[in-house]
């Protein structure tokens, strides 16, 4: 119970840091980093276990891709470091789909883990961004 909370706690706070102190060019991409995080929580909550895996894991290869798009017209370094996280959360969900029952708890936990650096690369990576650009001006 405790790791869920701290999660949302921290997605609270990266989304918040990064809408407030972020380009507002990258506000659709946070804005699509808080709704794949809620669509995922719903696809756990309310979906059986393999159909929550697939929605997961297509909700993941989505953000995916869409981050990556954000990241090759963006002029910021954060989307780069964001994108190489997620590249590791889909590859651990698509393991996890191609495995049987009994060994996918390993990489279901890891996908899992690989979302918290996510978000903490999400808030270094606003705040280097931010003071370059102060620096700049």
């Amino acid at each position: 119970m405790i790791a869920p909370l701290a999660f949302l706690l921290l997605l609270a706070i990266a989304l918040g840091f990064g809408g407030r102190a972020g380009d507002p060019a990258d506000r659709p991409a946070i804005l699509a980093i808080g709704t794949a995080a809620i669509l995922t929580c719903a696809a756990q909550l309310f979906l059986h276990f393999y159909t929550a895996q697939l929605a997961v894991a297509g909700i993941d290869v989505l953000l995916l891709g869409y981050i990556w798009w954000h990241a090759f017209r963006s002029h910021r370094y954060w989307p780069i470091w964001f994108a190489g996280c997620m590249i590791t959360v889909v590859t651990f969900d698509i393991c996890a789909l191609v495995l049987p029952y009994g060994e996918r708890s390993l990489f279901l936990v890891a996908s899992a883990f690989w979302a918290l650096p996510a978000l903490v690369v999400l808030v270094i990576g606003v705040s280097m961004d931010q003071r370059i650009t102060n620096k700049v001006r």
